[in-house]
């Protein structure tokens, strides 16, 4: 009976997820969270849910049939070929659930910081009303519980595609022109995280747009810059000098 009742909760939850997507996708679905002024706690639980699908779909090394796919597309390809022998190795698991991690954590202190920028936007530059810090972890909550999963997914996809890319011919601009499309898709979801911040603060998209990218310009500057070249000197020739 337990594990019955387990089950049924598991369901209960994935429909919830599945239909709060598919309405978030479609622009709807975020009435209920409007200037809440606390954390909702269906938010967190999609939000969970997302990041545990991104997980798992970042665990998946290879698409079903991916090698028999491929094998058959670089059949023509001559043995004299630069790479007709071996292919470029995909990236690890590992590396993919580093970066679903960082980017959770990432978000959560941006989240704070643009909520920082939008008190000071409201204040000096164009007045408007809005929520509380956590009406925006609500949005954020639930633009990643969309994001995270659709992210991981297309990593996956533009991988297949690299390597599709690499049978060349009549392929290779097949997967070139799905890969321009998935980079396009990446600028329509940004669009959404502005979307999401605006319901949730019951404001405009307008209204909501320059403190979100005077929060993105701000944050790749002052945090994200100096955090990649911190990494890039540390990983270096002379990160470990011989002794």
């Amino acid at each position: 009976m337990l594990a019955a009742a387990d089950a049924e909760g598991f369901f209960e939850i994935l429909a919830n997820y599945l239909n709060f997507s598919i309405d978030f996708l479609r622009l709807r679905g975020m009435d209920e969270f409007h200037l809440k002024g606390s954390i909702d706690k269906d938010l967190v639980a999609y939000f969970v849910a997302g990041v545990t699908v991104a997980f798992l779909l970042a665990n998946i090394k290879r698409l079903p049939s991916y090698d028999e796919m491929t094998s058959r597309l670089l059949a023509g390809k001559t043995a004299s070929s630069p790479g007709a022998d071996k292919l470029e190795a995909a990236p690890e698991a590992s590396s993919d659930q580093a970066q679903i991690a960082a980017f959770v954590l990432i978000s959560v202190v941006g989240s704070c910081f643009f909520h920082g920028i939008l008190i000071l936007y409201s204040r000096w530059i164009h007045t408007f009303p809005h929520g509380g810090i956590k009406d925006t972890l609500n949005g954020i909550f639930a633009f990643n519980a969309v994001y995270i999963p659709l992210d991981a997914l297309l990593k996956k996809a533009q991988q297949f595609l690299k390597r599709l890319g690499q049978a060349g011919g009549g392929s290779a601009l097949f997967a070139a022109s799905l890969l321009f499309v998935t980079s396009l898709l990446y600028f329509s979801l940004a669009g959404l995280s502005i979307w999401a911040l605006a319901r949730v603060h019951d404001a405009t998209f307008g209204q909501m747009f320059w403190p979100a990218m005077i929060a993105g310009i701000l944050m790749f500057v002052i945090i994200l810059i100096p955090i990649m070249m911190w990494l890039q000197n540390r990983g270096g020739p002379d990160a470990n000098p011989p002794g």
